[in-house]
């Protein structure tokens, strides 16, 4: 079992910074001391250490030294505050009903994908592999198999409904629980214990005392161990005629351009201002006549091809989301080319939901939602795609984000964290 301590950061300049803190006990003992290293951006990031919570009792716990350092200059701190945990009994570990990423098809993560947050969790209702320098702050949660190479790191647990398979240098920072083998190779590290519903064996032939006496695995191994497969979230996308958005002001695809144009003072001519505004909303004068769109009240915009008439889906090129209050798209096909910032237009906390119903969970054809070349946004936004069919990623990404998806394609710098709970 994984205690993960979550905080955000602060940082003038980009760089490889510590975070580390110590886990005390009820009592006041100190119980353990953790630090991991990451590479921050210029801002503010969501940032974890994970403490080995394994056989420990109820009760609350203190992190009371949390501090992110500058791991070059160590005494240039950017954040220390205390923090307390209230640990419930011990068990299996829990499924968040709305992780950070959720598919129902096998997930590949690579490059330098990363979850951010104690509330990090990827799940996956098939199988699972990730390589190069993926980091997920909270747990993996596989329905299949998992596989994990390179420097892949878990600050969490994993529990796979197969077989797990760990070589070159990838590391878990909790347990692992495998209804299936365990295999590993002696260059890995797992910090808790392996309960495994089959065997655990050394792909390089070390013997499991010698993993131990090594470190490679901190905890107990258990072979042939009764384990059940794990409880996995159900996906769930509102339609719009859904309670939830009754208080939301609708419009369709036509009228959002028109209302655009017409806010951007766009010239009399603009297509964006008559009944066939096009499919795709950008800053020049023929479309909206400004990168800003601004919205001051609750609205669901529908872009979904009965409604907008766009066949080949609407596209959002070069623009800015100007929130003051919460925003729902539902599209059957939605792209993002050049970019894409979310911002808080009064400084409060408010949420973009991108919903596409529609498609299907084989992941065939053009993605439902597809985000070429960066999606930003303020800490006070927080992103919510939820897709039946595919969702493409392509970085940078930054930003307060849960996408649950039929499948997930990501590539480049994409960094997700979790803020709120997911899509309603």
């Amino acid at each position: 079992m994984t205690l993960v301590a979550s905080a955000s950061a602060s940082v003038v300049r980009p760089g490889v910074y510590r975070v580390a803190g110590t886990l005390t006990g009820p009592d006041g003992q100190s119980l353990d001391v953790e630090s991991v290293d990451v590479e921050l951006p210029a801002g503010t990031s969501d940032v974890a250490v994970s403490f080995n919570a394994t056989g420990l009792a109820a009760g609350t716990y203190t992190v009371s030294d949390l501090a992110i350092v500058n791991a070059e200059e160590l005494d240039e701190e950017a954040l220390a505050r205390p923090a307390s945990y209230d640990l419930a009994e011990p068990g299996e570990p829990g499924e968040d009903a709305n992780p950070t990423v959720r598919t129902a098809r096998s997930l590949t993560l690579t490059n330098q994908f990363r979850t951010t947050g104690a509330r990090g969790d990827v799940v996956t209702e098939q199988d699972f592999a990730c390589d190069s320098e993926v980091h997920i702050s909270g747990s993996v949660i596989a329905a299949g198999d998992v596989r994990m190479t390179n420097e892949c790191r878990i600050e969490g647990d994993v529990h796979a409904g197969g077989a797990v398979v760990m070589d070159s240098r990838a590391s878990v920072g909790g347990d692992i629980i495998a209804v299936g083998d365990v295999r590993l190779q002696s260059t890995v590290t797992i910090t808790g214990a392996i309960t495994s519903g089959g065997s655990v064996r050394s792909i390089d032939s070390r013997s499991l005392a010698d993993l131990q006496d090594a470190k490679v695995v901190g905890g107990e191994i258990v072979e042939a161990a009764t384990v059940d497969a794990p409880t996995l979230p159900a996906a769930s996308i509102p339609s719009p005629e859904d309670p939830a958005w009754s208080s939301f002001g609708q419009l369709t695809w036509r009228q959002w351009m028109n209302q655009t144009a017409t806010a951007n003072a766009a010239p009399a001519w603009s297509p964006g201002l008559s009944s066939s505004p096009g499919c795709v909303m950008a800053p020049w004068a023929a479309s909206v006549n400004s990168a800003e769109v601004v919205v001051t009240d609750a609205t669901l915009i529908d872009t979904r091809h009965g409604a907008s008439g766009c066949a080949d889906g609407v596209t959002l090129q070069g623009m800015t989301l100007a929130l003051g209050a919460d925003l729902v798209i539902y599209t059957d096909q939605l792209s993002v080319i050049n970019g894409l910032r979310v911002m808080s237009l009064d400084g409060q906390s408010h949420v973009l939901r991108v919903l596409s119903p529609a498609g299907s969970a084989q992941c065939t054809g053009a993605p439902s939602v597809d985000v070429r070349n960066g999606l930003v946004a303020d800490p006070e936004i927080d992103v919510q795609i939820a897709a039946a069919a595919r969702v493409s990623l392509n970085g940078p990404v930054a930003l307060n984000m849960r996408v649950d998806a039929g499948c997930l394609a990501a590539s480049g710098s994409v960094a997700l964290a979790r803020t709120t709970p997911g899509v309603p």
